[in-house]
């Protein structure tokens, strides 16, 4: 049994760390009992993943992230995001980050439009 974090592949011996931007959580439940993971599965859209991870974080205020991703993106130049909630679909693409309204500006990646 592999811990979490890790997988083995069907005819190895060794269990190997999830790539970034992937996680296992060791063990599976299967038909005939539980049996390690015999491959990682892809971090979600909104979310983050390392190393032989076992689990994935979310992307918090101001970032987005595609699928299989290691890191967060910050939203561009003048567009912010405030949404700093657990909900993969609001931090899942570059369109989640809103233009600033007019007389405001955003120069970090807090999720707030200031005001210039």
């Amino acid at each position: 049994m592999c811990p979490n974090g890790k997988y083995s592949a069907a005819v190895a011996n060794s269990c190997i760390n999830c790539p970034t931007g992937k996680y296992s959580s060791g063990a599976v439940e299967g038909n005939v009992g539980t049996y390690h993971a015999d491959s990682c599965t892809v971090t979600p859209a909104g979310g983050v993943s390392g190393l032989g991870w076992d689990h994935y974080n979310f992307c918090g205020k101001g970032t987005y992230s595609s699928a299989g991703s290691e890191n967060c993106a910050d939203c561009p130049g003048g567009k912010f995001l405030a949404d700093d909630t657990d909900t993969l679909a609001s931090h899942d693409q570059p369109e989640d980050c809103v233009s600033c309204a007019a007389g405001k500006r955003s120069e970090d990646t807090e999720g707030e439009s200031r005001k210039r």
